[in-house]
């Protein structure tokens, strides 16, 4: 007996035992139907994940230079010591793009990542929702 492969093979047979085509509105099979056809027509989920990794990849390779601290450094305020995975607002080391998403910056260019402490990645989107709100 042939073992089952992944791909083409694994696909024609699972298409034997179960008929995906047209399955029971309460089956699992309808339910991941559904799934993939709302992520062929919103493409935010994939890019929201695409962008998550990319910005966790970024803030490992900036953990790979601490700063004198054994941390990272705020660009904007010069706070030492911050940590991305700290459960303390005090010490939280968050990613700021320099030019927003909204503004046309990208998220998949690094040069547009900052690091920034908490406080004053919070206290840079308040200016930037007031700059929208008088504008």
């Amino acid at each position: 007996m042939k073992v089952r492969s992944f791909g083409r093979i694994s696909r024609e047979w699972a298409k034997q035992i179960v008929n995906v085509d047209d399955p029971s509105p309460r089956s699992p099979a309808a339910l991941v139907l559904l799934a993939k056809k709302y992520v062929s027509l919103d493409k935010t989920i994939y890019s929201e994940a695409k962008m998550s990794r990319i910005r966790r990849r970024w803030m490992r390779e900036k953990m790979k230079s601490p700063d004198s601290e054994g941390g990272l450094t705020c660009e904007i305020c010069g706070q030492k010591g911050l940590n991305p995975h700290s459960k303390s607002h005090k010490s939280l080391a968050t990613l700021d793009h320099i030019i927003e998403l909204k503004d046309g910056g990208s998220w998949r260019d690094p040069t547009n990542f900052r690091v920034a402490c908490y406080f004053c990645n919070v206290r840079r989107n308040d200016e930037q929702q007031q700059k929208k709100v008088f504008a």
